[in-house]
């Protein structure tokens, strides 16, 4: 009895890897299905100004998105931070907005995005005119894009976050976290600024990177987009 089951033990340690290998085998890799771009404004065609910039609003998070611009050096990677002008500044979730200077006379911009190759893409080709001097702009505030070490009890206890601009204007403004959700603060544009107002159980909290975004509007209808990033000090 003894040897009998020693030969059984030995064949279910031979076979025993084998067993339950099949769903391995059966199973089919995951597919990332790319974003669908939904809008651009202004159109492909349209003119814009030098200055101006180009929102694409896609149907959820696009990945790996880059944009190329056609320019004296050819289709060159002109990324944030490039040395030819064109940045791409992530305004939400599911929009980003392409900033000027633009090519005079004619710039194309060609965007991509999509986890695998082939990726998706479009070709933007805009009329670019002198830039937008009269237009609102932002002129000062509680805090400026990139401002870190920023204290977030002074403004918890102030109670307010204020964006001042050139102009009086019109239209929204949210504080939001790095990922893009909303803090809940009340954001309201009046006269020539915006104030997001704080919301008590909602408070800045420390070594946090916070960004307000918005787009606001001037008598003329020219448009601006907010994007102000900057990160709270840590807790001593």
């Amino acid at each position: 009895m003894r040897k009998v089951c020693g030969y059984l033990l030995k064949i279910l340690l031979c076979v025993g890897p084998f067993i339950g290998c099949s769903s391995d085998i059966d199973e089919e890799p995951t597919v990332s299905v790319p974003a669908v771009l939904e809008t651009v404004i202004p159109k492909s065609g349209a003119t814009i100004a030098v200055n101006g910039s180009i929102a694409l609003t896609f149907d959820k998070r696009p990945e790996n998105f880059t944009i190329d611009s056609a320019n004296k050096f050819g289709f060159a990677n002109e990324i944030k931070g490039s040395p030819y002008g064109v940045q791409v500044s992530r305004y939400a979730d599911r929009s980003i907005v392409i900033l000027g200077p633009f090519t005079m006379p004619v710039t194309q911009i060609r965007a991509s995005w999509g986890a695998t190759l082939p990726q998706q893409s479009v070709m933007l080709t805009y009329t670019v005119t002198g830039p937008d001097c009269c237009g609102a702009r932002v002129t000062g505030g509680t805090v400026k894009d990139g401002d870190t070490d920023v204290d977030p009890e002074a403004i918890n206890t102030d109670g307010k976050l204020v964006i001042e601009f050139s102009t009086e204007v019109t239209g929204n403004i949210a504080l939001q976290t790095e990922a893009g959700e909303d803090v809940g603060w009340h954001g309201k544009v009046n006269g020539n600024r915006a104030t997001l107002e704080f919301v008590k159980g909602r408070e800045l909290e420390h070594n946090t990177t916070y960004v307000i975004v918005g787009k606001v509007f001037d008598a003329a209808g020219d448009e601006l987009w907010i994007r102000i990033t900057f990160v709270t000090r840590g807790k001593e």
